[in-house]
């Protein structure tokens, strides 16, 4: 348990937590069970948990859908534990770089030489990257191990106040066990809202998302005290939804998310991407929303046209209802040299592909906000986006944009900034312009708004 949610805090014989004073719970449910990288809302909840450990007291906890029940959750040892897997990250990409290193040198000897390179050598860069990625392992059980839930049951206070950050629709019995609770409590509840699309954009997913997103929703409309959405666009969404059904809309407050990305100072280059390569950046999960077919479409017009096109790197992992667009991209002879996806990308490699990109484009046809576009802009580079939904508010006219149903518009963009003298001047103004938005200033706004 905690040593936060330690301090001052009796048990009874039942092994619930009982507490004097009034606690501001967050809920790490979503970090708790989450495997890999933080990208999107597992970001958003680290981001802002680490905030309020910072500069808050406050609790956490984990909701075990099995029992129903919440049990406190040690961040403190869970942020000691991300924290070192991102060390012994660097160190193996470390190591997985010295041995491609190491075997470029190898192949740049003349031949007589290189002809004298033992298998005794060879296999010694073999095995430190092996010891390497054996610690690295370790590292990742070691870590799993660290989110199994405490046994100790809480029990939310009258006057306590709680947070749920995360993707609480993955979890379809969360809101009633809340709802349950707070009867006999009473204590305040907040949520974060992230969006709507599958009411309202049903089409990008399957028909049970859109049951158990409608009942959820509703729910969550039903017995929070307060929401707080991520765009003006996410809570005209929630209104319209709230007069549709005929239910009292909540308090909806809209926030602004962080920009920053952690760990900026000491990049890493993908060792996929060379280091003078000229490319566009895309940043997102392969989903049928994002329209990475769009992309696809837009750099094969470009080969039949004869044009010179960068490289598309498109950062993210493969998701949902995007096999055929995968499928074109890496087996058409027209764009599969010239379009590239790069899953288990850490920051410190994001980071450098932000500042190595000639700028980046964002085709999504919908969104809750954005992240990567307010990233691209918060590291001064352009980004081309689509003109639906949240996106043009995240920085009005810094941002270029385009139908996200026309390719022939997008490619036309594309091309129109390749010219580096259009591109240069709007890299200056977004330097001018463009006030990028902190963690920490996300944090302060959802403070201001729970008390």
């Amino acid at each position: 348990m905690a040593k936060l949610l330690e301090q001052n805090v009796p048990k009874n014989n039942g092994g619930c937590m009982r507490r004097k004073s009034p606690t501001t719970w967050i809920d790490m449910t979503d970090l708790s069970i989450w495997r890999g990288h933080f990208t999107g809302i597992q970001r958003v909840v680290y981001s802002l948990a680490v905030r309020f450990s910072e500069n808050s007291s406050v609790s956490y906890f984990m909701y075990d859908q099995k029992h129903q029940k919440f049990y406190g959750f040690d961040f403190d040892n869970f942020r000691t534990m991300v924290e070192s897997q991102a060390h012994l990250e660097a160190d193996v990409s470390a190591s997985s770089r010295a041995k491609l290193i190491a075997q470029e040198l190898i192949r740049r000897l003349p031949s007589h030489v290189r002809s004298r390179i033992t298998p005794e050598v060879r296999n010694r860069l073999r095995g430190s990257y092996l010891r390497a990625r054996a610690v690295y392992v370790k590292s990742r059980q070691l870590i799993a191990s660290g989110r199994m839930p405490p046994r100790n049951e809480v029990i939310f206070n009258t006057e306590d106040t709680v947070l749920i950050l995360g993707n609480s629709w993955e979890r379809p019995k969360i809101i009633d066990s809340l709802w349950q609770a707070k009867i006999k409590s009473n204590f305040k509840l907040f949520q974060l809202v992230y969006d709507l699309i599958p009411i309202y954009q049903p089409q990008a997913f399957n028909l049970e998302l859109f049951e158990r997103y409608c009942k959820h929703i509703f729910e969550v409309a039903s017995i929070s005290d307060g929401l707080m959405a991520i765009s003006e666009s996410s809570k005209r969404d929630m209104q319209r939804l709230c007069d549709e059904l005929h239910i009292k809309n909540p308090p909806i407050h809209v926030i602004r998310l962080g920009d920053d990305i952690p760990s900026t100072v000491h990049v890493e280059r993908p060792v996929a991407v060379r280091a003078n390569d000229r490319y566009v950046l895309c940043v997102g999960t392969i989903e049928a929303r994002k329209n990475h077919s769009l992309l696809y479409y837009v750099w094969k017009e470009a080969h039949r046209q004869g044009l010179e096109m960068p490289k598309l790197i498109i950062v993210g992992r493969v998701g949902w209802y995007t096999g055929d667009v995968v499928h074109f991209i890496q087996l058409d002879p027209a764009v599969r040299d010239n379009i590239h996806i790069l899953e288990n990308i850490n920051d410190r490699q994001l980071a450098w592909l932000y500042q190595n990109c000639l700028f980046t484009v964002y085709p999504s046809y919908y969104e809750g906000w954005g992240l990567p576009i307010a990233e691209s802009l918060a590291f001064g580079k352009l980004c081309i986006a689509s003109n639906t939904s949240s996106m043009p508010e995240i920085a009005g006219d810094l941002i270029e944009y385009f139908s996200p149903y026309d390719s022939s518009e997008c490619l036309k963009q594309v091309v129109s900034f390749l010219n580096s003298d259009r591109l240069l001047k709007k890299e200056k103004e977004i330097a001018r312009s463009y006030n990028p938005t902190s963690w920490d200033d996300t944090y302060k706004q959802m403070k201001k708004i729970i008390g």
